[in-house]
């Protein structure tokens, strides 16, 4: 009978712990990796060279539970572009300037 307890309470502290995994850490390392590159082809396959970009952030948003990239461009390091997964595919998001006319990185 205590092995039959004992087992049910492995099985509930282990069974959120397994679930919430990628909340608990903040997003898994790999996917993260995983979505900056796809990010870097993405921008070479519109002309970019890796010199261009100053900085790409992959951050994982424990609200909506996806992956989100920031993306800092040189020479324009006032503006930050926003990537995302949409049906599987690298889109431009959104972006946060404060002079949105001069913003030169901005995809249709």
């Amino acid at each position: 009978m205590k092995k039959i307890l004992w087992l049910a309470v492995v099985i509930l502290v282990a069974n959120p712990l397994v679930f919430y995994f990628e909340w608990i850490v903040g997003g898994y390392p790999w996917v993260k990796n995983e979505m900056e590159m796809d990010i870097r082809d993405h921008l070479a396959s519109r002309g970019y060279k890796p010199e261009n970009v100053k900085e790409i952030q992959v951050l994982y948003n424990r609200k909506l539970g996806n992956y989100t990239a920031k993306v800092v461009f040189r020479g324009e390091e006032d503006n930050i572009y926003y990537y995302d997964y949409i049906h599987e595919e690298i889109t431009q998001t959104g972006i946060t300037s404060s002079d949105r006319k001069h913003a030169r990185h901005l995809e249709n």
